[in-house]
């Protein structure tokens, strides 16, 4: 079944999988740093911010799989906004450490 899917939607999974990681790992440390972090909050964040990702793209790419001719661009176009959201959230969070961001 992994052999048909084609290499590029791994890869663009992949992608948003490890920008997902990122920023949940440079939240919990922001948490820590500003002593908010709460355990009792991270099964809650995981259903409201990281799941709801990861479960969207997967359906997203199962009906590309499925119907390629016109999913495949809505796959494409939702993989690039989640990781542009990501990107920023990213480079914001490691703007508060005070690490200096240069803006384009």
């Amino acid at each position: 079944m992994l052999n048909q899917i084609p290499a590029q939607m791994i890869q663009a999974l992949l992608t948003v999988i490890g920008l997902i990681c990122l920023d949940t790992i440079l939240g919990w440390i922001k948490a820590v740093v500003n002593r908010e972090w709460d355990w009792k909050k991270i099964c809650q964040f995981l259903q409201t911010s990281v799941l709801p990702y990861i479960g969207g793209l997967l359906a997203l790419a199962v009906l590309a799989l499925i119907q390629p001719d016109s999913m495949m661009v809505v796959f494409y176009t939702s993989v690039a906004a989640v990781n542009v959201k990501l990107i920023a959230d990213i480079i914001g969070k490691i703007a508060g450490f005070g690490v200096p961001v240069e803006k384009p």
